[in-house]
């Protein structure tokens, strides 16, 4: 079973009229039968995933079986890989427990595993889907996500991107961050929202200086 080729250069976006869900779709989609094992494994199945969000309320979290094939992932997901050939803890066992990780954004990836398209109901899911494929170490979902995040800013979601993208590991952290703050220079005309900016500033100030700073340079290039 040869391995994802994914690349996010050739990815594709399909929105609707408002944008969501995209869907995006790798350079050379694996065979879509594979994507019948995943909704409807029966007795081919030799792991069961259970993914467990937490609840910040401390009152539990939503859960969720997946029954996968070991071999698929395998071939496929370089982080399960590595797990099950490491022969330690639960990488033999028959149910794997994945806890912090939303089954929602867990469904996502496996179906680009399974299917080699990624499809986001919003941007919200956009962001928690290329932070779980950074953790879990699935490279060409990243590159799709972070494409069609960088392809698709506007003063409406910028902030919230911003935000967002600060909270993210090195190295993904840094591109994206760079790359969103790039876009506010050069659409130093148009106004960001100014609710959103106070919210920013409350919450995160440094940041507040770092786009001033490029909002700045910005249009000193343009009197210039």
């Amino acid at each position: 079973m040869p391995p994802a080729t994914a690349t996010a250069t050739a990815a594709t976006a399909t929105p609707n009229a408002g944008g969501y869900p995209a869907v995006l779709q790798a350079a050379t989609p694996q065979l879509a039968d594979f994507l019948a094992l995943l909704e409807r494994p029966g007795p081919t199945s030799d792991l069961t995933i259970i993914a467990a969000a937490t609840s910040g309320g401390g009152g539990g979290g939503n859960s969720r079986n997946f029954n996968v094939h070991r071999a698929i992932l395998a071939a496929r997901w370089p982080y399960f890989a590595t797990l099950f050939a490491s022969g330690l803890g639960d990488s033999g066992a028959r149910e794997l427990p994945l806890p912090d990780i939303d089954p929602d954004d867990l469904q996502v990836l496996l179906r680009f595993v399974y299917g080699g398209e990624l499809v986001v109901a919003s941007r919200k899911q956009t962001h928690s889907c290329a932070a779980l494929a950074d953790r879990l170490l699935l490279p060409q979902a990243v590159g799709l996500l972070q494409e069609h995040l960088l392809s698709t800013l506007s003063v409406d979601t910028i902030i919230a991107d911003l935000m967002w993208a600060a909270g993210l590991p090195d190295p993904l952290q840094w591109e994206l961050f760079v790359s969103m703050l790039d876009f506010c220079g050069a659409d130093v005309e148009e106004e960001l929202p100014l609710g959103e900016l106070q919210q920013l500033a409350a919450a995160r100030p440094e940041l507040m200086a770092q786009l001033y700073t490029a909002r700045r340079r910005a249009a000193g290039r343009l009197r210039s």
